[in-house]
């Protein structure tokens, strides 16, 4: 896509925004678009969506159970630190939900278990550090209470949490199970496919 194509774009879903709250068309579309924002809020956005088909069919895919992974890899909160890196290796992801039974209690990254591993490293021998490794549990480790989702939520209001929060992977729970997990890749993945429509 051109700029010239983009400014169109911007231009008309401008318009769009003011006639579908009433604004009419103005010489100023932005000035009036900054005072209907203000004054609706996230309103303004589901009022061009529902106003304009294209733009249904575009951002209405946007939600958490449209770009999560379903029935994600996840470990138990007394599995060794040892198993979980051979989890995480074996599986090539780099979160994972902990579990205790059907219940999820937590939320472990790589970059915990790097941690672990390293601040135990620094003080052993090879050969004990596969030993002490074995006797770490997740659960000793893990992030608690995890941040999580609903898969009805909207991916824009999921990657705000991504960013406030400074974590890069939310479990996905529905009535109390989990049902998925939203990585900061997923989120890029869906905002790259919006862009290239």
């Amino acid at each position: 896509m051109t700029l010239p194509e983009l400014e169109e774009r911007l231009r008309f879903l401008l318009r769009a925004v003011l006639a579908a709250i009433g604004g009419g068309a103005e010489e100023d579309p932005l000035g009036k678009l900054q005072e209907q924002v203000n004054a609706f809020g996230h309103r303004v956005k589901d009022v061009v969506i529902a106003s304009n088909p294209a733009q249904q069919r575009r951002w209405g895919g946007l939600l958490v159970a449209d770009w999560m992974t379903a029935q994600p890899v996840t470990v138990e909160r007394g599995a060794s630190l040892r198993l979980a890196a051979e989890l995480m290796e074996r599986e090539e992801v780099r979160h994972l939900p902990v579990m205790e039974g059907q219940r999820l209690v937590g939320i472990l990254s790589d970059r915990d278990v790097r941690l672990a591993w390293t601040s135990k490293a620094t003080t052993l021998q090879p050969r004990e550090l596969s030993g002490v490794l074995e006797q770490i549990t997740v659960g000793e480790i893990m992030t608690q209470p995890p941040i999580s989702v609903s898969p009805a939520m909207r991916i824009e209001a999921a990657a705000n949490v991504l960013i406030q929060e400074r974590i890069g992977a939310l479990p996905v729970v529905e009535e109390n199970a989990l049902v998925g997990i939203l990585s900061y890749q997923d989120i890029l993945e869906a905002f790259i496919g919006v862009l290239q429509d």
